[in-house]
């Protein structure tokens, strides 16, 4: 796997999300699904950032 910046993620890029994270990504939005119930942890460039 291609190493990334998450400070260097262009969001305006399609499926962003698989290119920073991966094959992680659907892992990763299930955990914060289950345990951000409040959404806290949020930005555009993290897991779950574009279901805002």
């Amino acid at each position: 796997m291609e190493e990334r910046i998450l400070n260097e993620a262009d969001m305006q890029q399609p499926n962003f999300q698989s290119t920073y994270y991966g094959d992680y990504y659907k892992r990763l939005l299930q955990i914060k699904r289950r345990y951000d119930l409040d959404n806290i942890f949020y930005d555009k460039a993290l897991v779950g950032g574009s279901d805002r």
